[in-house]
């Protein structure tokens, strides 16, 4: 065996003796580290079995707590319910800007128009015409104190108007809690009137009024115990000019003629006794115009005042 062969055999047994040495050094090493987890198993054995009494006496206790943890839960339950109705209301809020917005330009459109009629409604009285909320307000400033010539300008808007105003009141209809017959009635009297046939207008429509508020016969009492129920709000609201609307209704349409005729003659705003027992022809323009004006302003108002609908 050559000398390079004894050297590799020396360093060889050298490697195996320091291996040998360290695996030794290792086992001790973990005997040692096995003692030491040995009395570490020994002591927590000794406080598990110590502290037995502490879970038996925890348990006991646990149990007494258990109706106080299911109320406490029920109350997160309802406390989670009124925060998610809370969200809910609170996204109902995210646009009340927007609506209240719009009820302020509502409000300052109505004040408007309060102020409007309230500068004008003298002189639609005085000429005789009930207004529509289409009719042209202006023309009471731009006519000053010439009455015939407001009359006039008033005659015109309502007859060259004619074709809208027919639309927007045939419209307006399908907002009313009427029922198909009075719908149709009145579309018949519109008819009559663009015929030019102003007498048929009230004879047809004040006997549908009395079917639709449901009073059978109406005398001015029976009007006044139905206006009687509601109050004022109820019955003008809408535009300024309704509360003139209502006047004409309670204290004209159905006043009595006894007494009246003269006086009654000189309104171009059909009474129901006068047309219907031919005491007075209402065979104008203008008074076809205006009955057609009221009807709408009581159909929209009175079908359910007598606590019914029609």
């Amino acid at each position: 065996m050559g000398t390079s062969e004894n050297d590799f055999f020396t360093q060889l047994s050298a490697a195996f003796q320091r291996f040998a040495d360290a695996l030794k050094l290792f086992v001790e090493r973990l005997e040692k580290e096995m003692d030491g987890l040995n009395l570490f198993a020994e002591g927590l054995a000794k406080q598990m079995d110590e502290l037995g009494p502490f879970r038996e006496r925890l348990a006991k206790q646990m149990v007494g707590l258990k109706p106080f943890a299911e109320g406490l839960q029920k109350q997160m339950d309802e406390l989670n319910l009124f925060a998610e109705r809370l969200d809910e209301q609170m996204d109902g809020l995210e646009p009340f800007p927007e609506r209240l917005a719009k009820q302020m330009d509502e409000l300052v459109r109505y004040g408007r128009a309060f102020i409007e009629w309230a500068l004008t409604g003298e002189a639609f009285k005085a000429v005789g015409w009930l207004p529509y909320h289409t009719t042209p307000f202006h023309y009471v400033k731009e006519c000053g104190d010439d009455l015939v010539l407001l009359d006039k300008r008033l005659d015109d808007f309502y007859r060259t108007r004619w074709s809208e105003i027919r639309d927007d009141l045939e419209l307006r209809l399908n907002d009313y809690l009427i029922d198909d017959e009075a719908k149709e009635t009145y579309r018949e009297a519109l008819s009559a009137h663009a015929a030019g046939y102003y007498r048929c207008v009230c004879c047809v429509l004040f006997p549908e009024i009395e079917r639709v508020i449901g009073l059978g016969r109406v005398r001015k009492k029976e009007i006044e115990k139905l206006t009687s129920t509601g109050t004022l709000a109820d019955f003008v609201s809408g535009e300024p000019f309704a509360i003139d609307l209502f006047g004409y209704f309670v204290d004209h349409m159905y006043e009595s003629v006894k007494g009246n005729r003269a006086k009654l003659a000189q309104m171009p705003v059909p009474n129901r006794h006068a047309a219907l027992h031919g005491l007075i022809p209402y065979s104008t323009h203008k008074e076809s115009m205006n009955m057609l004006i009221m009807t709408d302003y009581i159909f929209q108002t009175f079908p359910t005042m007598n606590g019914s609908e029609t």
